[in-house]
This record gives structure tokens, C-alpha cells and sequence, in this order.
């Protein structure tokens, strides 16, 4: 029938290479699997700092934009969520208010009447953060200076960025 002689070896190495072979398919899946996890976590880290990155911008912008004697100052938030960048200008005799404060995740711009009521619906987002923080600071004789640190929270890290500019001009509130 069958020219072939058989050999006990023969089932044995057979089966000890096809183990081989099945634990080396399991660590290039695992490896793999790894990989792309880690290249998920990079990405999402990478899109927090862009999203502080824009926001941090987006501030330093407006408050070059308006860095005018008594232009800016702080105020506690209006959804109570510790403090506001407030920068008022006027436009044609009328004063108006630019409110930035954090309120649910969300750094918000909010554009209204001096005196007037910032809400949700007055306001518009610039990009979700979980944290914002402003002070100002008058060094000894030198210009004073706004600090802004906000922060975005992922994968049991917290990334946070901070600006520190100097004014040109004087800060409202009496600082």
C-alpha cells in the first residue's frame, strides 16, 4: 500500500512544529494588537495638545488684539467654575463685554452688552478643555503680567499647557 515507512519521531516533530508555528502566529497577534493600542493612545494624546495648543492661541490672539488700558480684567465665571477672561471695548459709544470662561468641558466665548447676562446660548465654543485657570500678576517694576493654564485630562494623564504674557497697558480692576 503505502511505500512510505513510519516513524514515531515523525508525529512528534510534526506536532512540536505546529506548536511552534500557532505560539508564534499568538505573539505576532499580540504585537500587533499592542501596537495599535499604542498608536491609538499616541493619537488621542496628540489631539489633546493640539486642542490646548488652539486654545491657547485663540487667547493670546484676542488678548493682543485687545491689550488697552482697562481693557481686561477677571471675573468669577458666570457658571461659577472659577474665573473669566473679560475684555471690554467699545464699539460706536457703546461698551461691550468678551467673556471666555470654562463651563462643562467647554472653554466659551461670549459676546454681549456690558452688564448684560453671558449664558449657553450668548456664547459660543472655542474648544472642549477640562480645566482653565487665569490670574494676573504685577511683577516689582516691571509690566504686569495675565498667566493662563488649561488642561485636558486622558488615559490617566492630565496634559496641561500654560502662557504667560505682559501687558503692554494696565489691566482693569485696579491691578
Amino acid at each position: 500500500m503505502n511505500n512510505i515507512p513510519f516513524r514515531k519521531g515523525t508525529s512528534i516533530n510534526l506536532v512540536i512544529t505546529m506548536l511552534l508555528l500557532f505560539l508564534f502566529s499568538i505573539a505576532a497577534l499580540a504585537l500587533a494588537l499592542s501596537a495599535a493600542k499604542a498608536f491609538r493612545d499616541i493619537e488621542a494624546d496628540k489631539r489633546r495638545i493640539s486642542e490646548l495648543m488652539v486654545a491657547l492661541s485663540y487667547l493670546n490672539m484676542k488678548i493682543r488684539q485687545n491689550d488697552c488700558e482697562n481693557a481686561i480684567h477677571i471675573e468669577p465665571n458666570p457658571s461659577g467654575e472659577g474665573q473669566a477672561i473679560v475684555i471690554t471695548e467699545v464699539l460706536d459709544s457703546v461698551a461691550y463685554e468678551t467673556w471666555m470662561y470654562l463651563q462643562d468641558g467647554e472653554l466659551r466665548e461670549g459676546f454681549v452688552l456690558k452688564g448684560d447676562e453671558v449664558t449657553r446660548d450668548t456664547s459660543s465654543l472655542i474648544v472642549e478643555i477640562d480645566g482653565f485657570d487665569v490670574a494676573f500678576e504685577q511683577p516689582c517694576g516691571k509690566s504686569p503680567k495675565i498667566k493662563i493654564s488649561i488642561w485636558r485630562n486622558g488615559q490617566g494623564e492630565q496634559r496641561d499647557l500654560a502662557l504667560s504674557l505682559s501687558l503692554r497697558a494696565s489691566p482693569g480692576n485696579g491691578l
